[in-house]
This record gives C-alpha cells, structure tokens and sequence, in this order.
C-alpha cells in the first residue's frame, strides 16, 4: 500500500497494480489521499510580506477598516481597530464576535481565511504579492485609473473609441510611468479600446465583453438568454456623512434601484457597461460566469470535440475569468 513517505513518482500505482478497481477502495482510498496530502505538506509556504503600511501609519489611515467602527473621515478608532487585531490574532470565534463595529452589519466571514483545504495546497503556500504603498506612484495611478472607470459608467465600452472621456482616460494613463495596464505594443500609448484590460494573455484580444457572457446558451432543454438585471443611474456616497455611514456599517436610507422598462417591470440588458458589470458582479452567486461559459464551449461547433485546429474562435477580453476569479 502506498502511504506517506514512499515514492511519490510512482502516482498510477493504485490504479495499475491494485485490480480490480472495485477491490479494497476504502484501504486505497486512505493510501491515494496520504499520498496526496503528503506530497503537497513538502511544499514549501514562502514569506507572506505587508507593504508596511500598518506600521507607517499610527492612526491607521493606511489600513483597510471598513465596518469597523470609525472617529472621522478615514480614520478607525483604535479601540475598535484593536479589538480587530486581537480576533485576527487569536483566531478564536469568540474574539470575532467582540469586534468593535460601527454600526448594525457584521463583518462578512471574516474567519473564512482560517479554514483549511482538504483538496489543494494551503492557502499559506500560495504567495500573495505586495500591495503598493498607499503613498506610492503605483497606488495613485491605480486611484486615477478608478476614477476614470468610474467617470465611463454609464458608457457602453463599443462606444470608448469615439468618447472623450475614454480618450482623456487614455491620454493620462499613457503618461503615468507607473500604469501597470496594456499598451499598445508598437506606440507604446493606452488606447480607449485598452482601458481596464488586465495583463494576462488573451485579455487584450476582441471585444471588452467576451462573447461567453453575450451568446445564447443552455442548461441541457433549459434555453438561456444571458441577459441581466441591472440598475439605474441613481448614485451613491456623494457627501461625507454617507461616506461615515457606509464605512461604518450604517444603513444611509437608499437603496439600489432595478432598470424597469415602459409598464414597470424588469428590463434586463446584455452586458455593455461598467454600471451594468457593478449589478452583476454585486450578486456574488457561485460559479455564475463560469456556468454559461463551460455550457457555451461545450455546445459551440468550433469549441466542440470536432473542431478542427483550425476553426476560428473569436473568444474576447477575459472578462470571465477576471469577475469570477
């Protein structure tokens, strides 16, 4: 039987030499998962280092408190952020619950990071890179690169070409030395068409949207329409006493409002728009994008079993990956 500690190359064993396959499954399962949890322990877990923020600022204005109960704009109390700190420390549930919040909402699984994984490596031996300083070159062009995602809302991504806005975007993006996002390879310049494309292969390919959000699809008989709710041009946190509320976990009175067409009811539109991605994306459902996206490789004549290396396949920006990951 192979148990922790023996030869790991030899991974097909269990299912070569142990015949037949329905003889002794319990005793191979025991030796298939040693094997396995064996094989990833000796993998080791690397340094898991902060940009220092924490320590550079006293008042903790460079760290992430939201909910948490707070004493001004930007600024946690420290009685509370301590309590925070004690929780994450300790790990023990009864520390979570005493966290100083600064209003009625709860923090949202705040001890889902202890959890072990039974069927991969440990989340501690997966390397997380360092976040730009807050006061860093890096961290202010990611802030101006939101506003300018922010600014374009409401403006469908086919049009950024011909938009001003878009083409601003792009102009000051293309001269801060430190915009980690796509350029053009040849001009080396941000182009409309670029704006917010992340740096992985691929996502610089076809249209912003990829097409496995747009194609019609189905669940076996069940046709899909990928069509979604999304809401309308109301705005949120415009002054700083909402800003106080939302920080601190208070309900500020509004809320979000669905598109409805001419008799009242629904108007679900195709994915086109940053609003539109912020609705979607708000709705955390499990597996949501990757769903329509499997259904539509595996019933598409150019994604199928039978397509040739040839076949052309128009896949898009890597939208689905990028919501979902």
């Amino acid at each position: 039987m192979l148990l922790y500690g023996t030869n790991f190359m030899e991974d097909d064993m269990l299912n070569t030499e142990l015949t037949p396959a329905t003889s002794d499954r319990v005793l191979r399962s025991l030796a298939l998962r040693t094997q396995e949890a064996g094989s990833d322990a000796f993998v080791p877990a690397p340094a898991q280092n902060d940009n220092g923020d924490e320590a550079d600022f006293a008042d903790k204005s460079g760290t992430y408190t939201k909910g948490i109960l707070q004493k001004d704009v930007g600024l946690v109390d420290l009685g509370a952020y301590a309590s925070f700190k004690n929780a994450l420390a300790s790990g023990n549930p009864a520390d979570f619950e005493k966290i100083t919040t600064g209003g009625p909402r709860t923090q949202n699984g705040p001890q889902g990071g202890l959890a072990f994984y039974l069927d991969c490596l440990d989340a501690s031996q997966i390397s997380v890179p360092t976040a730009p300083k807050v006061i860093s070159e890096e961290y202010a062009t990611e802030l101006v690169e939101l506003y300018w995602a922010s600014l374009l809302r409401d403006t469908a991504f086919t049009e950024y070409a011909v938009t001003k806005v878009a083409q601003d975007a792009a102009t000051e993006l293309t001269g801060m030395v430190t915009y980690a996002g796509p350029r053009d390879p040849k001009t080396k310049l941000v182009t409309p068409s670029l704006l917010f494309r992340g740096p992985f292969a691929g996502e610089t390919d076809g249209p912003y949207i990829s097409q496995f959000l747009l194609q019609k699809t189905a669940f076996g008989a069940l046709d899909i329409d990928q069509k979604y709710r999304t809401n309308d041009d109301t705005n949120f946190v415009l002054d700083e006493m909402d800003f106080q509320k939302v920080q601190n976990g208070i309900d500020t009175g509004k809320t979000l409002n669905t598109l409805k067409d001419g008799h009242g009811l629904p108007d679900p539109r195709y994915l086109h728009d940053g609003r539109g991605l912020a609705a979607y994306t708000h709705e955390d459902v499990w597996a949501k994008c990757r769903s329509p996206s499997t259904a539509n490789c595996t019933s598409s004549p150019a994604t199928s079993a039978s397509a040739t290396a040839s076949t052309p396949v128009s896949i898009g920006g890597a939208i689905p990956l990028r919501l979902c990951s």
